[in-house]
């Protein structure tokens, strides 16, 4: 099992990541544990103008049960905050139902 580092601010320095990539943006969804509970952070950003965003991955607040629930808010809070459009949401869509199906089992 990989042993996640954190810094003295509860920010994950070595995350689990899942990059999405279109032409237009680039998205990465990080992962981590700690104490039992899966934390999610997020870099999105765009290639033609000069909107990203980041959201460290940090142990604040209560942590998931298991790694695929924490992805699953990650891309609800994603969809939110960022309101992504065309290919990038389509690829959010696929990881989605990918990280939803495999929570069923």
């Amino acid at each position: 099992m990989k042993e996640y580092k954190w810094n003295e601010h509860g920010v994950c320095i070595n995350p689990d990541i899942i990059k999405l990539k279109t032409q237009k943006f680039e998205l990465s969804i990080e992962t981590a544990e700690r104490d039992g509970g899966w934390y999610y952070g997020f870099i999105y950003g765009g290639f033609f103008n000069d909107h990203c965003s980041f959201y460290p991955c940090t142990c604040e607040g209560r942590g998931e049960s298991v790694q695929n629930t924490a992805i699953v808010k990650a891309i609800a809070h994603i969809k939110r905050t960022q309101q992504p459009r065309g290919e990038i949401l389509q690829k959010l869509h696929e990881l989605y139902f990918k990280s939803a199906q495999l929570l069923l089992f």
